[in-house]
């Protein structure tokens, strides 16, 4: 049926066709879930009584993160590393 390019044109459309109509389903779900459940909504916390200095490490670490450091994370250094 590769030969037929009318018949290859109705398949990806159909593809198309049915990505969009599950994802924005998917989405709907998504956003109907989360206002019904309502995340975070316990927390009740002001952020401007938070103290900034207890994240300082972290975003220190985050600065000095390159590019060519990340990418070279991504590889793992052992075989069990690669499964953590």
């Amino acid at each position: 049926g590769m030969s037929d390019l009318q018949k290859v044109g109705r398949v990806a459309g159909k593809a198309m066709l049915y990505f969009l109509t599950f994802s924005t389903l998917a989405l709907i779900i998504g956003l109907v879930v989360a206002n019904v459940v309502q995340p975070g909504a316990g927390f009740n916390i002001d952020p401007a009584t938070l103290d900034a200095s207890t994240i300082s490490t972290y975003a220190a670490k985050a600065h000095d993160q390159s590019i060519t450091g990340f990418l070279m994370n991504i590889i793992p250094s052992t075989i069990v590393g690669a499964f953590a």
